[in-house]
């Protein structure tokens, strides 16, 4: 295959090229969360919706998608290169759930192939594009009859889930609600009438958001994105008087937040050890009233000691007051908002997840203060790094 011309350098390219360099990225191993706002950034605006929808579409779908497409290739002496098969899927996901118009969803995702150097598969990414409108009412009927993940990971959650894992497979392959948590004192009578009709009241803080969502935060500072059930965390903890709180993996900074608003701590430790992440934390954190309190550290948790950092109770106790272990995972539980991590998990990561897990939590259950309280959570699904780590 010819692949000279780089997915990552290429400028300018439309929306189709777009989502097509990215998908090829993401089977190469590289996360969403890395690169794919820039590449966003760089397109017309035009196009930036389309390119992200079928970005993310594409990669919702992509093993129902791939079930469809080895069908529709078998005839092939041999497999087609990875690719092609994110030219294929790509062209799938707009006939088969999109239903584009054929001469967009096959001539112009041929013709995003180009730039990318793969020019030399157009002819047979048009043959399969083509087989699958002729078979496009089947075909559609057939794709959402299925999940759309990994094997390992299918097989993994009906053991794990057995009485939800039909509900699992549907909900993991739509796209995620947006959530925003209002600050204490906000109120909805701040925002104009227009733009307080697109907040729904789930509980007293949070608001489920309709895609203004944008526009809701830039009306108010009083409002945060942030999912429903990173919400609960601080919610679960007692609230005190003077406490020290550690925050062991905070970036970027939502619960940390939290935390800050509901508990009031005399110190906030938050802690995350990439340090890319660390300006988004700092700005959260600095910009908060209790920035005074707060002690921002880019390092493991592993080596965070309470007396260190001054976690002393006013009679001399060492440890923190409160901790939560918001622990490194696979991240199955949001596959719906980073639908990359269905391509770029493999079964040993959950091994290695929960042995780090186990290290985590050892160590951070002997920095807790006598009557305190830890919080163990993930944004994993499986019991290999929840239920069996505790």
């Amino acid at each position: 295959m010819d692949t000279a011309a780089s997915p990552q350098k290429v400028t300018s390219p439309t929306a189709r090229t777009a989502a097509l360099s990215t998908l090829i990225r993401v089977q190469q191993g590289e996360s969403l969360a890395r690169f794919f706002d820039p590449l966003l950034s760089s397109l017309p605006s035009s196009d930036k919706a389309l390119a992200h929808e079928l970005t993310y579409g594409t990669l919702r779908q992509w093993f129902a998608l791939e079930r469809i497409s080895s069908r529709l290739t078998r005839k092939n002496t041999e497999a087609p290169e990875p690719e092609v098969v994110a030219a294929i899927h790509l062209g799938l996901y707009q006939l088969l759930v999109l239903s584009t118009a054929e001469h967009a969803a096959i001539f112009d995702t041929v013709e995003a192939m180009k730039p990318l150097g793969l020019s030399r598969a157009t002819g047979f990414v048009n043959a399969v594009l083509r087989a699958a409108q002729r078979k496009q009412v089947a075909l559609t009927k057939k794709l959402p009859m299925h999940h759309s993940l990994p094997n390992w990971l299918a097989k993994q959650l009906k053991a794990d889930w057995p009485e939800q894992y039909d509900a699992l497979g549907q909900a993991l392959r739509q796209p995620a609600p947006v959530f925003v948590r209002a600050a204490p004192d906000f109120a909805l009578r701040e925002l104009d009438e227009e733009l307080a009709a697109e907040l729904t009241p789930i509980t007293e803080h949070c608001f489920l958001a309709s895609s203004k969502v944008r526009e809701l935060l830039a009306a108010s500072n009083q409002l945060r994105v942030q999912d429903r059930h990173a919400q609960i965390a601080a919610n679960l903890f007692t609230t005190g008087e003077r406490l020290s709180v550690l925050d062991a993996c905070a970036a970027p900074g939502g619960k940390s937040l939290h935390l800050l608003d509901r508990l009031n701590p005399k110190l906030l430790v938050a802690v995350d050890s990439e340090a890319a992440r660390m300006p988004r934390l700092e700005a959260a954190l600095n910009q908060h009233p209790l920035a005074g309190r707060t002690q921002i550290l880019c390092k493991s948790a592993l080596v965070i000691h309470a007396q260190t950092q001054g976690a002393v109770s006013d009679t001399g106790e060492i440890g923190f007051d409160r901790i939560l272990l918001d622990a490194p995972c696979t991240a199955t539980g949001v596959i719906r908002r980073h639908p990359d991590i269905g391509l770029l998990r493999q079964p040993g990561d959950v091994i290695a997840t929960a042995q780090l897990q186990l290290r985590l939590l050892k160590h951070l259950w002997s920095q807790l203060a006598a009557g305190g309280e830890l919080l163990y959570a993930t944004c994993s699904l499986l019991r290999a790094e929840n239920a069996d780590v505790i």
